[in-house]
């Protein structure tokens, strides 16, 4: 799930959704609105096609109180539809500081059936002189209602000027006069009761994502920090990199995505302006990132769906990219027409044992903080796939990342292991991934890209290949001997320790095996208690290590290469050293299937002593001096 470091949220991986805001236009259109848009649908003459220059926007000043307009929205495929608009008032710093609302009633006959509903976001609002009022982007806070807040036009044009553009925290709630609250038709019982406008929710489509996956997808979501949404299924079809810039006009759907192909996440709303090359939408932040580079594409709005229990909302299949999302801010967001972002490649090839099937599956996504979440969402959801269900299981995977660091260098992070889980062994795969290559890529000292990242995974289920430890031994020399965390063991700078593991397979007592390991004691350890840990490597990759000791992106590498493989049996020893200084040395031994539970072993270092001990004073003050060589070592 990480979207910016300097942001501190997570990111969104593990994960994999397509987001919908669904557009009112601005194409003057013949005829009259579905019921009741009378002579105002005409005496708006907003352009059927996007010019160089942009609308004039209506001077806010001169915006009051029954002033009416028409808006547009595209209730179905890619053809805006008009709506009737009567200002009730200005809200002054309704949306932040400096930043007024125009609230409005609304009515079609669409909106009286369903109200203003989440996708009108950006829906474009004219004069009657052909001015632009702003975009619709609130609405009242429960229910259907034909009220609605408006973005003035003039804020959306700063988002032209990228000096300008405003990035202040937004209102996502804003209290209306029961004087606006109550003006104009009411479309739903109990309107009074709420006279509170907040940000028209995004209806967030999820394609390639099993019914399982939909939770994931929803926090990673809220970890990247996304303006307030609303999680639908959906479809993405015909996203590619050949798109029709020519079908981004005034009022019609527009999508941005930051993932997609076999996995997609991204925005539909609606064009609320074109200028040149440049287009302004939704009227509000969709994921607050400020500058950005995700790609603008078309969308097809399928239709409107009314919920009982809340604002009714759009679904729409997203289409091919036409441009770049570069400015997602506070009045809205902005795109350039033409080259789409440079994106990192995912390609996940999957396999379930229990059914034989197969997947390969290739995303892409153009935001770097967000690739270590997609390439972890799209192993979760191919596992998911192929599996056909959620649950207990072990699996294998191994994935490779590359790319360059800022100054061109070229860096590589690769990691096999295998994973088991009692509940859901493909979620905790996915997880794995995510998290080891989260910690590289948000790294915090050098700005890396990601070219490509490679995943195989195959997941085994209902069967744990699990051993848990259930005793140690040690060789004194004369044989092994059973040892317990009281057990005390004398050793000497030098030893080598020879350490036994009995492992016992999950829920097969009678199954059995044992793995040798050599712990050897520096001849730096200083004389007194140490403590040898060995625990089974499953348990210590849960426990990510904590980059933050690290000072640059190579010590990131190093740590999270020292994570020990879930089929590890460590030993770990710690000790001080003669300057008194805590020292822990690991020691690994890898086998075929994984690897949980601990035990310890109390140690005593005994340093031998030199000439200079017998007390006799022929020394420099009879110190201990660390031994040579490889000492006996006895339990006790």
């Amino acid at each position: 799930m990480s979207v910016s470091a300097a942001r501190h949220r997570a990111p969104i991986a593990v994960i994999a959704a397509t987001v919908m805001f669904v557009g009112l236009s601005v194409t003057a259109l013949p005829g009259r609105a579905s019921g009741t848009i009378a002579s105002t649908a005409h005496a708006a003459r907003p352009a059927a096609r996007s010019s160089a220059r942009c609308p004039a926007a209506y001077p806010l000043r001169k915006v009051h109180a029954g002033l009416r307009g028409t808006g547009f929205t595209t209730v179905k495929g890619t053809t805006p539809t008009p709506f009737s608009v009567r200002v009730l008032g200005v809200l002054h710093d309704g949306i932040a500081p400096g930043i007024d609302m125009i609230v409005i009633a609304t009515h079609s006959r669409t909106i009286k059936h369903h109200g203003t509903w989440e996708g009108m976001s950006g829906s474009p609002i004219y004069a009657r002189d052909g001015r632009l009022i702003g975009a619709l982007s609130y609405g009242l806070s429960f229910g259907a209602t034909n009220k609605a807040g408006v973005t003035p036009a003039a804020a959306m044009y700063q988002l032209l000027n990228d000096r300008r553009a405003p990035a202040a925290t937004y209102a996502k709630h804003v209290a209306v006069p029961r004087s606006m609250a109550g003006g104009g038709d009411a479309s739903a019982a109990g309107e009074q009761s709420s006279a509170d406008l907040r940000l028209l929710p995004t209806p967030i489509t999820v394609s390639g994502v099993p019914a399982a996956g939909m939770s994931m997808v929803r926090k990673q979501l809220r970890e990247a920090g996304a303006a307030p949404f609303s999680l639908h299924t959906g479809g993405a079809t015909g996203v590619s990199h050949r798109g029709s810039a020519a079908k981004i006009r005034p009022g019609a759907p527009f999508a941005v995505t930051y993932v997609y192909g076999d996995y997609t996440i991204g925005g539909v709303g609606t064009v609320t302006a074109v200028c040149g090359r440049k287009v302004l939408a939704f009227g509000h932040p969709m994921m607050e990132l400020g500058a950005t580079t995700e790609t603008a594409n078309t969308a097809r709005v399928l239709y409107v769906q009314r919920d009982p229990t809340g604002p009714s909302f759009v679904m729409a299949n997203i289409g091919p990219i036409v441009g770049t999302l570069d400015q997602d801010r506070l009045p809205g967001v902005r795109a350039t027409l033409g080259r789409a972002p440079s994106a990192t490649r995912i390609t996940t090839h999957a396999f379930a044992t229990a059914t034989g099937l197969r997947r390969t599956g290739v995303s892409h996504t153009p935001v770097v903080d967000e690739v270590a979440d997609a390439a972890g969402g799209s192993t979760y959801f191919n596992l998911l796939t192929t599996a056909q269900t959620e649950g207990a299981g072990s699996a294998s995977y191994a994935f490779t990342a590359t790319g360059r660091t800022k100054s061109g260098k070229r860096w590589t992070l690769h990691r096999s292991d295998v994973v088991t889980d009692p509940y859901d062994v493909e979620f905790q795969t996915a997880m794995e991934i995510d998290n080891l290559l989260g910690a590289v890529v948000g790294n915090p000292f050098d700005a890396l890209s990601v070219s490509n990242v490679k995943v195989h995974a195959t997941v085994t289920e209902r069967r744990l290949a699990e051993w848990e430890l259930s005793g140690l031994s040690v060789n004194d020399g004369s044989g092994w001997e059973d040892v317990t965390p009281s057990t005390a063991v004398d050793v000497a700078p030098g030893d080598t320790l020879q350490l036994r593991a009995h492992l016992s397979a999950y829920r097969n007592s009678q199954k059995k095996r044992t793995v040798d390991l050599a712990v050897h004691v520096p001849a730096a350890a200083g004389p007194g208690p140490a403590q040898l840990q060995v625990t089974g490597g499953e348990d210590l990759a849960e426990q990510f290590p904590d980059t933050s000791t690290a000072t640059d992106l190579a010590g990131v590498m190093k740590l999270v290469n020292s994570i020990p493989h879930g089929n590890d049996v460590v030993a770990q020893l710690s000790y001080q050293d003669f300057s008194g200084t805590a020292v822990t040395k690991t020691h690994h031994v890898r086998i075929d299937d994984a690897v949980r539970g601990a035990g310890s072993i109390q140690l005593n270092v005994v340093v031998p002593c030199g000439a200079d001990c017998d007390g006799d004073g022929g020394g420099d003050g009879g110190e201990p001096t660390p031994a040579s060589g490889t000492a006996s070592y006895r339990l006790r």
